[in-house]
């Protein structure tokens, strides 16, 4: 029997304005009603916003309460964010915290945040058809790779516990007179330990990660 349709989410709880290239995810998923992809939207335009195309296969979920989107996050195969402008990216973050892929553009942090081909997939916002040829080539069993790669990069990298040590090297550095290559020096230094002392305990209670 075919495999279920592949269930994509482009989430934001915030407004769907242009610069989060909402309409250009709506019009790529008009080419992709032969495909088995299926896209739920969540939230709603304010203030204005980008005109859409609706589509068989989008479905706008509207507003949702905060401490539902964790849920919604981890039943989606991936998140998309077509952004034209993105600052730091929250959401591919709070994505990659539910183990889900991110299929994102090459704008503002996103290619920092999602590491292409292993933790998501990044698409050329200038090219007309990247977004449509990206959508098309998506593989559940790669996507369920990425989205566990970025869990585990969210993990060593992005949570409150590990952002606060890195802050705390960086001031401290700053603070013993130490310059910013310096200070970032530190931090690296301080990941490299962290990551010797995962794998050490990993190996000792012979932890593997599925």
């Amino acid at each position: 029997p075919p495999s279920p349709p592949l269930n994509l989410r482009r989430q934001r709880q915030m407004c769907i304005r242009d610069r989060k290239g909402i309409d250009l995810l709506m019009d790529s998923m008009t080419h992709l009603n032969d495909e088995p992809l299926y896209l739920y939207v969540v939230g709603e335009a304010v203030l204005g916003g980008a005109e859409v195309v609706p589509s068989a296969n989008v479905e706008f979920l509207g507003w949702r309460p905060r401490n539902t989107l964790q849920g919604l996050f981890a039943r989606a195969d991936a998140v998309v964010m077509p952004s034209r402008w993105e600052g730091f990216g929250m959401v591919a973050i709070e994505a990659m915290c539910c183990g889900t892929a991110v299929i994102a553009s090459n704008r503002g942090a996103l290619p920092e945040l999602v590491r292409d081909g292993e933790t998501g997939l990044i698409f050329d916002l200038d090219d007309p058809d990247g977004l449509v040829g990206t959508l098309k080539s998506l593989d559940k069993a790669e996507l369920q790779r990425m989205g566990r790669a970025g869990r585990e990069r969210y993990l060593s990298y992005f949570t409150a516990k590990v952002m606060n040590e890195r802050l705390d090297v960086l001031y401290g550095a700053l603070a013993d007179g130490r310059d910013a290559a310096q200070a970032r020096d530190a931090i690296a230094q301080m990941e490299t330990r962290a990551n010797k002392d995962d794998r050490k305990e990993g190996g000792e209670s012979g932890a593997t990660v599925s």
